[in-house]
């Protein structure tokens, strides 16, 4: 038997309530205020359409804005590398001093739209066939989609610290308290990915896998948990792959 905690019967007794249909705007803003009631309403009319395209949007934004400061980490890390030719160090430093902020933009909002479909995916069969829940995938990818504003929030907060900094290793987390280190640090990256937005971001999708697929809180969230923890492990681990056939020397800490 699923027994349900006083937090569960809360969120459950949100989603329930039947209440005046809200746009999405409102349950967008809601989603970072009030999530059991946004989720509640999202479910009961599952629109994604505006969320998308703010989530495109979003994700050009920060893509164009970060363009260089992303070139200049790739040629920070290349240039310690014992096995890249001089020429294609030459070509990253091309991109360094004269980024491509339209192609960024591109390239941000197609891979966030992609990263929230398998997310979504992943998310569909976990709930469905592991967490006993019953959903639309529409539904799973709105709240994916929905949850991932928090994060992109984040991205776009920390776009004046980069500027300020003139350096991408920005950091509302534990990250934060090591300045010296980058993502030759196993560690760090670690901490840089898991930053108090993505922690928020985490918590709140859970919430919204637990109002969509009708299943408590607690299992709603460790959905979130799993594959916000295999996230971060595809990312780093690409990162270390890479570097590691640079020759770029890696550490733990």
């Amino acid at each position: 038997m699923d027994e349900k905690g006083p937090m569960d019967q809360n969120m459950t007794a949100a989603t329930a309530e039947p209440g005046v249909d809200r746009s999405m705007w409102s349950i967008m803003a809601g989603v970072f205020t009030s999530p059991a009631q946004a989720f509640g309403d999202f479910n009961r009319r599952p629109k994604i359409a505006v969320v998308l395209i703010v989530t495109i949007i979003m994700g050009m934004i920060i893509g164009a804005s970060t363009a260089r400061y992303s070139a200049e980490m790739q040629y920070d890390l290349a240039s310690r590398s014992t096995a890249i030719p001089a020429q294609a160090l030459e070509q990253l430093q091309e991109k360094v001093e004269h980024p491509s902020p339209v192609l960024s933009a591109l390239l941000g909002g197609a891979g966030q739209t992609i990263v929230a479909v398998i997310i979504a995916l992943l998310a569909w069969g976990i709930g469905s066939f592991v967490m006993g829940g019953d959903s639309t995938f529409k539904k799973v990818w709105g709240a994916t989609l929905l949850g991932g504003l928090i994060g992109q929030v984040g991205g776009l907060v920390k776009i004046p610290l980069m500027m300020a900094k003139d350096s991408i290793y920005v950091s509302f987390g534990l990250a934060a308290l090591f300045p010296t280190k980058d993502f030759t640090s196993i560690l760090y990256g670690v901490l840089f990915y898991l930053d108090a937005f993505a922690i928020w971001a985490m918590i709140v999708t859970g919430i919204g896998y637990a109002a969509v697929f009708n299943i408590s809180q607690g299992k709603g969230i460790s959905i979130s948990v799993i594959l916000s923890i295999l996230g971060i492990c595809v990312a780093i681990g690409g990162m270390l792959v890479g570097m590691s056939f640079m020759g770029v020397k890696i550490s733990f800490f």
